[in-house]
């Protein structure tokens, strides 16, 4: 049969067959590249999927410990926090519940598609389970108990992720993620436990206690498989969560839970140990943030990998065919037949190649679109939390402020305290001066009295001596002028102790008013000491205030400086992703084009080759 053929077909053959091979080799290259591609596509939807399913674990958590310590104190604290609480995690439940109505999450299989629906059905139980915490109807461990189960189920939802990789390091990564949300979910419960017991004075029971010890001993153990899955990145983050203020203060009150043994008294207030442990989780969610944008710039990276891989296989079919379609053009018409099937084939290839490269235009400007979109929206929350850190700066630098103002005003009602006690005593003193005025007006009234009574003395006594001067004649004209005078003179004492008893009534009268005007005057006096007194509790109080707000405030900015840099490093892995984006739809864009060059040769070789057959 060999030996029948010519030696052009000889030759086609020999130059046709290892070109074959590398269209066979790209063509298989292609195939799995684009497995790859899509892959990572629905693993790109599938991150979404999880982050918004920690996010809505992360509001359920939170939910969870106010609705415990809501139980616990009977209704009388986190009325109104958990109220809104439930607001927040209700638009995580809309969020989720969106993502995952996913048409493409189909391809996955029937167990993932269990789980999905099991979570969204334990999820429409919430708002049962919230009516009979409400109306404090069930016990804080029967709460615990159905939020726990829920984030339970939505926890293996991001576990059944991993199972459905054939990419063993998202797999792993993925794990890592799963494992993280473990350990959340391990101290939300125990931020539960603890809230309701500290709300209540003790454990409620036994069981409590012991689950409380349970979960704090589980822990360390899911911990160990994170860091046998996460990024070094991830685990040295994780662990600087761990040795920091929030984690020690956290510390200080699992200490108390574990000193009482289920049995003895708590002391501790349930709204501080809660703003504690939230401070605590609120740390590690800047972990799960991390796992989440590392695993979506991940699947970024496989997936432009991916598809430079496709255009180099691309490529090289494309050369293939062409090299094909050339040696087959310089055979002649010996094999023009051949050569005719050769060209359609390529056309057909081409035109398979035109059609994938358009598809995966489309989806890399789709792609490329999302995440400009994404970018903006990181790089605005990125300016939101600049503007937000410079105001906490501001708010603890006014705090520190309005203490030093306070300490100055309370030095200046000390003052004034002491300058009131002055004013007091000496008010009591000129008080004291006017009852002793008033004494002596007394006195000098007696004497006035005494003198008036002379007077009249006097006057009866010159009567008496003018009478008998009249009697003595001549001689007692002499005698007579004395006694008149005397007469006169006594008469003018008698007036003038009249005017003097007069004035002396009218000093009475004001001494009087005096008195009474200071013993007023040290009652308003007194009145002013209490007010200031009064006024320094009430500055003292507010400048108690005043430093927790300024603690609170400098917590806010640390954590605002944190949060930060974190939306910092974000911002950066996104800029990278929406790089390597546009180039990758870039250099899709340019496949197209050559592919669509490489069709229309085709079709003209085919052409060519039909017509020198028919000639």
């Amino acid at each position: 049969m060999v030996n029948r053929l010519s030696i052009g077909q000889k030759l086609l053959i020999m130059l046709v067959a290892p070109v074959l091979g590398l269209v066979f080799f790209a063509v298989n290259g292609i195939l799995e590249k684009s497995a790859v591609v899509a892959e990572m596509e629905l693993l790109d939807e599938l991150a979404g999927l999880a982050v918004r399913a920690s996010t809505l674990t992360h509001e359920l958590q939170k939910e969870r410990g106010m609705t415990a310590g809501f139980i616990g104190s009977q209704g009388a604290k986190f009325a109104s926090e958990l109220l809104a609480q439930r607001g927040e995690t209700d638009k995580a439940l809309m969020e989720f519940t969106k993502q995952a109505a996913n048409e493409s999450f189909h391809a996955l299989g029937a167990e993932f598609l269990r789980q999905r629906d099991l979570a969204l059905e334990d999820l429409r139980k919430l708002q049962s389970v919230r009516d009979r915490a409400s109306s404090l109807q069930s016990r804080a461990s029967e709460a615990i108990a159905a939020y726990t189960h829920t984030n339970t189920i939505l926890i293996q939802l991001v576990g059944q992720i991993a199972n459905n990789m054939s990419d063993s390091e998202a797999a792993r990564r993925i794990i890592a993620y799963e494992s993280f949300l473990m350990v959340k979910e391990r101290v939300g419960i125990e931020r539960a436990l603890l809230n309701s017991a500290f709300a209540f004075g003790r454990f409620p029971s036994l069981e409590q206690f012991r689950a409380f010890v349970s979960i704090v001993a589980a822990q360390g153990a899911i911990k160990e498989i994170f860091d046998g899955h996460a990024t070094e990145a991830q685990v040295s983050l994780l662990r600087s969560r761990y040795t920091g203020d929030a984690a020690a203060e956290l510390l200080k009150y699992r200490d108390q839970g574990f000193e009482s043994n289920g049995t003895g008294k708590l002391t501790a207030d349930a709204e501080t140990w809660f703003r504690t442990a939230t401070n605590f989780i609120d740390g590690l969610r800047d972990v799960e943030d991390r796992i989440g944008v590392d695993l979506v710039a991940y699947a970024a990276s496989r997936r432009a990998e991916a598809q430079q891989a496709l255009y180099f296989f691309a490529i090289i079919a494309v050369v293939a065919i062409v090299l094909a379609v050339v040696l087959a053009q310089i055979l002649g018409r010996s094999v023009s037949l051949p050569l005719t099937k050769a060209a359609e084939s390529a056309r057909e290839i081409a035109h398979q190649i035109v059609s994938t490269t358009k598809q995966q235009s489309a989806s890399a400007n789709e792609t490329a679109t999302a995440v400009s979109q994404t970018t903006t929206t990181v790089d605005e929350i990125r300016q939101t939390s600049h503007v937000a850190s410079d105001r906490s700066k501001a708010v603890t630098e006014t705090a520190r402020r309005s203490v030093a103002g306070a300490t100055q005003a309370m030095q200046a009602i000390s003052q004034g305290v002491d300058a009131m006690q002055r004013i007091r005593a000496e008010v009591e003193g000129i008080a004291r001066n006017i009852l002793d005025l008033s004494e002596k007006n007394i006195q000098i009234g007696e004497i006035v009295q005494s003198v008036n009574a002379i007077a009249e003395q006097s006057n009866l006594l010159a009567v008496n001596a003018s009478i008998e001067a009249a009697k003595a004649g001549e001689h007692g004209k002499g005698f007579s002028v004395v006694a008149g005078e005397v007469k006169a003179l006594a008469g003018q004492s008698k007036e003038a102790t009249g005017q003097i008893r007069a004035i002396l009534g009218e000093i009475q009268k004001s001494s009087n008013a005096a008195v009474m005007v200071t013993e007023q005057g040290t009652k308003r006096v007194e009145e002013g000491v209490s007010l200031i007194e009064e006024l320094g509790q009430a500055v003292q109080e507010l400048s108690r205030v005043i430093e927790e707000s300024m603690d609170a405030a400098t917590q806010i900015a640390a954590t605002a400086n944190q949060q930060l840099a974190g939306i910092e490093q974000i911002t950066g892995a996104m800029q990278n992703i929406e790089q390597a984006t546009r180039d990758n739809a870039a250099g899709i864009n340019q496949l197209e084009q050559a592919a669509q060059q490489v069709q229309s040769v085709s079709v003209k070789l085919g052409e060519l080759v039909t017509g020198k057959a028919a000639a």
